[in-house]
């Protein structure tokens, strides 16, 4: 036990210096440090693991700094498992929806399980699925989908459904579900549980951006890497040409815009262009040509507010119109809601 308390001690201060760094991550080493023992504790099968490989442990430790989600069982957001000899840091489905509260991308997020004999009917994109079900039945019958409700601040719902095909084809490609720690795989030993963060997954596409979106985007990527999630849909030498194009412009507002149309797709296509030993490199400029862009689309609204809060619209419309066309379509996309409403009444609703 001492041999691996000093090995998650050794990371104390990479964990602090995080945090520090991060005011918005709110984790206690004190606290995580202890999650962090108790569950690698709590299976004979996961200490071996934690034993041969400290160092996967250091790096799960770190994790949670980098992610900002407790251990704490008692939130169920994420845990410490053991998988293909290493420990991970694994994110519950729960913890995909904290982070996107804690974004403002919404206000909450439920996914649910549905089986053969519940009734259920879907009633479009925008409005809450119609799902009954004697949920205290021993024999609900096979599961035949499952779906995600999501309120945003505008106080409008989101849904998303998958069928039960649609969650096959995701599990077979996750490495977690077939590797050698398969038996141990969230798949194998919480389906359900898995079931919902898929559909969450895919769900957080259509969730309104904020200029904090970019959070939640890291972790899905996280969770599809730990998980060996491998999309079919690989980059097009086309689609690859116009990406650079954009780098070599430093054009941070049309990157951005494509990651919001299919998030997924396009990280494979900037991962592309990573050479041996300088992804870090090239995923940071990347993120500081977004983080520049998001800042004076930002500026933009904030100008558009006082000159119209002025009486000068002219100023207003000249703030806007300065904006080119990725620029526009990233203004409209990550503009905070209640800006919304305060722009289109300055520049009238043929704008938005």
């Amino acid at each position: 036990m001492s041999q691996l308390v000093e090995s998650i001690q050794k990371v104390k201060s990479k964990f602090l210096s995080i945090i520090e760094a991060n005011p918005d991550i709110k984790v206690e080493w004190q606290k995580e440090s202890m999650f962090a023992m108790q569950q690698l504790y709590k299976t004979d099968f996961a200490t071996k693991v934690a034993a041969n490989n400290p160092r996967s442990v250091q790096n799960a430790v770190i994790n949670v700094a980098s992610i900002g989600l407790s251990l704490n069982p008692a939130t169920s957001y994420a845990y410490l498992v053991p998988r293909d000899n290493q420990i991970c840091l694994d994110i519950s489905y729960r913890g995909l929806i904290k982070i996107a509260t804690d974004t403002g991308s919404i206000m909450w997020a439920k996914a649910d399980v549905v089986y053969s004999s519940d009734s259920f009917e879907y009633n479009g994109p925008a409005e809450k699925p119609t799902h009954k079900a004697d949920v205290f039945s021993a024999d609900r019958g096979e599961v035949v989908g499952v779906y995600c409700v999501a309120k945003t601040c505008d106080g409008d719902y989101l849904v998303e459904v998958m069928s039960e095909k649609e969650v096959n084809d995701i599990k077979s490609k996750s490495m977690s579900a077939s590797g050698n720690g398969a038996k141990y795989s969230p798949w194998t030993t919480f389906p359900n549980e898995m079931r919902k963060k898929a559909v969450i997954k895919r769900a957080s596409k259509t969730w309104p951006k904020t200029d904090r979106h970019e959070r939640l985007d890291n972790v899905i990527e996280y969770v599809n890497r730990e998980e060996g999630i491998d999309f079919d849909n690989q980059p097009t030498e086309e689609d690859c040409k116009l990406f650079n194009d954009y780098v070599h412009e430093r054009n941070g507002a049309a990157i951005q815009n494509l990651y919001y149309k299919d998030w997924e797709y396009w990280a494979k296509v900037e991962s592309t262009f990573y050479e041996k030993g300088k992804k870090g490199a090239y995923a940071k400029m990347i993120r500081e040509m977004i983080k520049s862009a998001i800042s004076y689309v930002q500026e933009v609204a904030e100008s558009i507010i006082e000159f119209g809060e002025a009486n000068n619209i002219d100023a207003s419309l000249e703030a806007y119109n300065e904006m080119n066309n990725h620029e526009t379509e990233l203004f409209w996309t990550t503009v905070m809601p209640e800006q919304k409403v305060t722009i289109n009444k300055i520049l009238g609703d043929s704008h938005a």
